[in-house]
């Protein structure tokens, strides 16, 4: 009788290919199975109903399956497809599946599959969502709700244009977290076409989602969270003015996600979010011109990258926690942007423009605005420059134990740089600019602290225009150096506090210097090894020294020295070897000694 009653219901069905309405509600006994298969031509509406009872390991199978074709001028095609366990009963669950297939404009296809949501049955249910449609404006709804342990599989298939589908799972079970229930979740959405709409929203344990869209405008959005476990996010894009959402959110610190998506093409937006969770990574690739990359974290020992290839093209992370890792890495453009701004501690900040013709230029920031130190910031921007705005790169940090550096080399004319350490509780940070091979480069580093090491670095391009760099320190303790390889050389430093060390190296002609030293104890050290150089050297304070690098080896080729001290205990000691040298020293105070050496 079971297999009789079977049959007599495929045999209705078929019955019913070209009706307008098909309607099926089954129900399946112990140890059997049911399938509904209904093929429609025309402006038609399908609705299957399956439920599943007293289920036995590894038997029962429930399956749908619907066809329709929508003639030319129809009016839009339905299908719904329900399928249900109602079994109480602690044994192994159902294998559903649901199939629809369609053909034409503005249909609709919606398949649910549940069970009766008791968190505490421990049953295995393979749950199978397949749809597929052709044309425009059609419309793809796949859902399952309160699993338990099993599988979830979602695949959905659109050809078209503005078409949208929708995969959802959620999870009711597992509230516990113990490893008992794990229910798995895999999605694929494939839309080949323009402005379609995909996504994604999985809370299962483990889940893995992924978005193809090939064409312009279209949208994928993903969000994996509630009690989740471990999660694979991916989007890929094809096309122009694509935008790529994705949301990770769980209740378990523990939990660990990876967020991926591709673009190809112009104008491509792609956001990233984790609101909480440790361990998590998040990738964006972008070729093309026009992109924008943001990517937003919460937790701790996070990796978020980006890489981009083209113009104009903007990336932004935002990361709260400790001992996280950001990378933006843009490269054969110009005008590109990149942000980085980090909260908390042990964190690693690092951003790499590189492009390799003449006129480029881009701009760089990154910011750490928590006090508790020990993080690590790297800008490097390489390219031939000779364009105005310059390539700009800027750091700016509090705390203790910083590392902040920035290279611009290449041939980066017209290149700025800043770095910024402020606060009253930042101390023992490392700072370093690096300017090599350019022209009317500026450097520019403040510090407001205790203990720090402060050091600029320019090689600039024989006979030419200079480069400048300015130091101004407020703090006690702190080493600060500058160092100038090529002519036309400008450096300025100036200190505002007790026990500091100050050194002006300078190697090309026409080089000049500033050295303005407020406070006692500091040492100013100055060389100038090209003709033609100048230095204003400005103390006030008690025991303070004024002395060259290696001790009298102080030289000025045919240049002017003036040397300004007020205070008590003060010392200079100068030396200069060049034919026309001149040297002025004025001391006011009490105990102050100098000593000019000219060869």
């Amino acid at each position: 009788m079971k297999k009789l009653g079977f049959l007599f219901v495929f045999m209705a069905l078929a019955g019913l290919t070209f009706a307008q309405n098909a309607v099926v509600d089954q129900t399946n006994e112990s140890g059997t199975s049911v399938q509904a298969a209904v093929t429609q031509t025309g402006t038609n509406t399908a609705t299957v109903t399956q439920s599943s009872v007293l289920n036995v390991n590894n038997v029962n199978t429930i399956s749908a399956t619907v066809n329709q074709t929508n003639t030319p001028g129809g009016v839009a095609n339905s299908v719904t497809i329900n399928q249900s366990i109602t079994d109480d009963d602690d044994s192994d669950g159902s294998i559903l599946s649901a199939d629809a297939t369609q053909e034409g404009e503005d249909n609709s296809i919606r398949q649910t599959q549940e069970n009766n949501g008791n968190d505490f049955l421990d049953r295995f249910v393979s749950r199978v969502f397949t749809a597929s449609q052709t044309g425009n404006s059609n419309l793809i709804e796949q859902s399952s709700t309160d699993g338990d342990q099993g599988s979830v599989e979602f695949t959905a298939t659109q050809v078209g244009d503005e078409n949208t589908a929708t995969q959802t799972t959620l999870m009711a079970g597992g509230s516990s977290y113990d490893g008992d229930q794990t229910p798995f979740a895999t999605g694929v959405i494939l839309q080949e076409g323009n402005l379609n709409q995909a996504t994604q929203i999985m809370q299962s344990l483990d889940a893995d989602g992924n978005i193809y869209q090939n064409g312009s405008s279209n949208t994928g959005t993903q969000f994996f969270g509630n009690l989740s476990k471990e999660n694979y996010a991916d989007i890929d894009q094809f096309g122009e003015a694509n935008e790529a959402h994705q949301t990770f959110s769980s209740g378990n610190s523990t939990a660990i996600s990876t967020l991926t998506a591709f673009q190809n093409g112009q104008g491509n937006q792609s956001e990233q979010t984790v609101t909480v969770g440790n361990d998590n990574t998040g990738y964006v690739e972008q070729t093309g011109n026009y992109g924008d990359a943001f990517q937003t974290f919460t937790g701790d020992d996070n990796n978020a990258s980006v890489d981009q290839s083209g113009y104009m093209n903007v990336a932004t992370q935002d990361l709260i926690g400790d001992m996280n890792n950001a990378t933006i890495e843009q490269v054969g453009g110009s005008e590109n942007s990149a942000t980085q701004k980090m909260e908390g501690h042990n964190d690693n900040a690092t951003i790499q423009q590189l492009n390799n013709f003449y006129g480029s230029y881009n701009t760089a920031s990154q910011t750490f605005t928590s006090t508790s130190g020990d993080n690590t910031a790297s800008i490097l921007q390489n390219g031939l420059g000779g364009a105005t705005p310059p390539n700009t790169a800027t750091q700016y940090v509090e705390g203790t134990s910083n590392n902040l550096s920035i290279t611009q080399t290449a041939e980066s004319w017209y290149s700025d740089a800043t770095q910024n350490v402020l606060g009253a509780e930042s101390s023992n940070n490392t700072l370093t600019i690096n300017q090599n091979w350019g022209d009317d480069n500026n450097a520019l580093q403040t510090v407001s602290g205790s203990s720090n090491t402060v050091y600029g670095e320019q090689h600039g391009v024989w006979y030419g225009n200079g480069e400048n760099l300015t130091q101004t320190i407020t703090g006690d303790l702190n080493d600060i150096s500058v160092i100038q390889y090529e002519d036309n050389d400008f450096a300025s430093q100036t200190v505002t506090g007790n026990g500091n060390t100050l050194k002006t190296v300078q190697n090309g002609e026409n080089a000049s210097a500033v050295m303005l030293v407020i406070g006692d104890n500091n040492v100013a050290s100055l060389e100038q090894n090209g003709s033609v150089a100048s230095a204003d050297i400005y103390q006030e304070g008690e025991l303070n020294v004024v002395q060259g690098l290696s001790g009298a080896e102080f030289a000025i080729g045919n240049g002017t020295l003036d040397i300004d001290q007020f205070g008590t205990g003060n010392i200079v000691n100068i030396g200069q070897t060049a034919f026309g040298a001149s040297a002025t020293v004025n001391q006011s105070g009490a105990g102050n000694v100098a000593t000019v050496n000219q060869y």
